[in-house]
C-alpha cells in the first residue's frame, strides 16, 4: 500500500517470480528516468525478502529444506510411540467391532429363518397403469 500511494519513496514492495530451484537474487539493477532531462541512469537496489520459502531440491516440494528432508535423513521421521492406555483402548475397540459383528451376523440368520420368502409388491405398477 505505501508502495502505491508513495508515502514511503525510501523502499518498495514488489512481488517477482523466482526460480526455487536457483539462487535467490541479492540485488537487481533498475534505471531510473530524470524527469527534467529523460537521461535514464542505472542504479544497483539490494533486495530484502520478506519470507523465503521452504523448498527441497531433493524432493522437489515447498515446506521443507534438505536438513528435514525425511528422505535424506530418514532418522528424523517421528516415531510412533504407543503407551499402555493406548493399546489397551485398541484391544477394547477391536473386542467391541468383534461382539458388533457377531451380533448383526446373529440378526441376520435370525431373519432369514423366520421370512424365508416374503413376497415383493411391484413398486412402479401404479406409475405405469398395470
Amino acid at each position: 500500500m505505501a508502495t502505491w500511494n508513495k508515502t514511503r519513496p525510501s523502499c518498495a514492495r514488489v512481488k517477482v517470480e523466482v526460480d526455487l530451484l536457483g539462487e535467490f537474487p541479492k540485488r537487481i539493477n533498475i534505471g531510473v528516468r530524470n524527469k527534467n532531462t529523460g537521461e535514464i541512469k542505472e542504479k544497483w537496489i539490494q533486495i530484502k525478502y520478506d519470507y523465503m520459502p521452504k523448498y527441497c531440491k531433493n524432493c522437489k516440494l515447498q515446506g521443507h529444506n534438505e536438513k528435514e528432508c525425511y528422505v535424506l535423513h530418514p532418522e528424523l521421521y517421528p516415531k510412533e510411540e504407543v503407551d499402555d492406555e493406548q493399546r489397551g483402548q485398541k484391544e477394547r475397540n477391536e473386542e467391541k467391532n468383534q461382539d458388533h459383528l457377531k451380533q448383526k451376523e446373529a440378526n441376520y440368520k435370525d431373519k432369514e429363518s423366520v421370512n424365508a420368502f416374503q413376497e415383493q409388491k411391484n413398486k412402479r405398477a401404479g406409475r405405469r397403469g398395470i
